[in-house]
């Protein structure tokens, strides 16, 4: 692909499970299920990068090609010193996918939206931001500067910025665990009855919303800054810096903890019915010897070897494709 001035599109027939893998060095991928066996691909060269700025590489095309049920796709960028002008310095990706599909995005530079999945989904930036909606099943998150936001999450989350910072809205999740070094954390969640939250940042803010009635103990902790823990519950511990509090039977474990940000925990009203359980992936599609390894780690998640905490541990020890 290597059509400077028209979208150039292309389809891969992949059956009802599909693995993809894709790798942009700049622009915007959006990746988004639907009910066709098949993957298909619009890419479209532009001028500018994702936020309006030229930088000093062009693109010169985009490599894609397909083995059983994986489909591998990556931007082919060069550098071209002393050239500027109307050379085209960016590659917008817009994929579509079966619902049901392991998803792998790489991208350092640009925003990456994923949507209307159920299954198992790991992202990986550097400066661009994350976005996540109506997403069911295994959802890992790398990031450096970028911001991530999610709406309708179902299912087990593990995420880890630098600088952004994560906004939740109206999920679901079993499983929670998120870690930003200086960004703020705001997550509305309905809790699991024996779900694990852990909400961690060195100098951000947390915000936790609760729809009542959940039924959890929340050990709330910080260093220098405020804590205010606004739903009903019995306190179990209160001292300068942490507070404990069982809220119905205390099933489900919420650890929130700031270095020199403040922790606030207030109520959420739920509005409708609670979201349904996630929808099971089903069977991992067979891949090829030459598979990107981190496909091996994800079918492990979905076997259920690992959790997703456990398994964007091994993730982050693994070098970016970029």
């Amino acid at each position: 692909m290597d059509d400077a001035d028209q979208p150039l599109e292309q389809v891969f027939p992949v059956g009802e499970h599909a693995a993809l893998w894709v790798v942009n060095y700049r622009g915007t991928v959006r990746v988004s299920g639907w009910e066709r066996p098949e993957v298909r691909v619009v890419a479209q060269k532009r001028g500018e990068d994702a936020f309006g700025r030229p930088d000093g590489r062009w693109v010169r095309g985009l490599e894609a090609d397909q083995t059983g049920a994986l489909c591998r796709l990556r931007t082919v960028a060069a550098s071209l010193p002393g050239v500027a002008g109307s050379l085209p310095r960016a590659m917008d990706l817009e994929v579509r996918v079966p619902r049901q599909s392991a998803v792998v995005v790489q991208s350092p530079n640009g925003l990456v939206v994923v949507e209307d999945l159920a299954g198992v989904v790991f992202v990986r930036s550097q400066s661009g931001p994350v976005s996540l909606r109506r997403v069911a099943g295994t959802i890992l998150v790398l990031g450096e500067s970028g911001s991530c936001t999610g709406q309708w999450l179902r299912g087990e989350m593990a995420l880890r910025l630098g600088g952004g910072s994560l906004r939740l809205e109206e999920s679901a999740l079993s499983l929670l665990e998120a870690e930003t070094a200086t960004g703020n954390l705001e997550i509305q969640v309905v809790l699991a009855p024996t779900g694990s939250y852990i909400l961690r940042s060195r100098s951000g803010s947390l915000t936790l919303a609760l729809p009542p009635p959940s039924d959890a103990t929340l050990d709330l902790r910080t260093e220098s800054g405020r804590i205010e823990c606004l739903v009903p519950g019995e306190r179990l511990f209160a001292d300068f810096g942490r507070l404990m509090v069982r809220m119905g039977g205390g099933n489900a474990a919420v650890e929130l903890y700031t270095s020199s940000g403040d922790l606030r925990v207030e109520p959420w009203k739920w509005e409708g019915e609670l979201p349904a359980p996630p929808l099971p992936m089903g069977t991992f599609p067979a891949l090829p010897d030459d598979t990107p390894e981190e496909f091996t780690l994800l079918r492990e998640l979905v076997q259920g070897r690992m959790t997703a905490a456990e398994g964007l541990h091994r993730l982050a020890d693994m070098p970016p494709a970029w």
